[in-house]
């Protein structure tokens, strides 16, 4: 029964970060979850989009290029540094609209939440 309620509660918080875009964090929740299940399904088939996504992931340089969400990217970094770590988030989410595999961006964002988090 544990290792039932275990399976579930890693695969929600793993469902969770993959729509957060927090595809690291996601990624490792649903290897946690094949760790116990290796037949389960659903970890397989978002583990397989994790994949995908991180494929096609951009580059600070393709940032740069859009004027426009390079500044967006820049006021998160300046927010982040004054330690509006929900203003960061913002503007960093504002960049992963247009740019949502960028993987400076989303780790950006895990270090944001963290740190909201202490």
């Amino acid at each position: 029964a544990q290792k039932s309620l275990d399976l579930a509660q890693r695969l929600n918080l793993a469902l969770d970060y993959f729509n957060q875009g927090r595809f690291t964090s996601a990624q490792r929740e649903f290897n946690s979850v094949l760790a116990i299940d290796s037949t389960n399904k659903t970890a397989a088939e978002y583990i397989s989009r994790i994949n995908s996504q991180i494929r096609e992931s951009t580059s600070l340089e393709d940032l740069q290029r859009d004027s426009r969400v390079w500044q967006l990217y820049l006021n998160g970094l300046e927010a982040f540094r004054r330690g509006e770590y929900q203003k960061s988030i913002d503007y960093w989410e504002d960049v992963l609209e247009g740019y949502p595999n960028n993987d400076n961006t989303i780790q950006n964002i895990e270090q944001a939440r963290l740190r909201l988090q202490k």
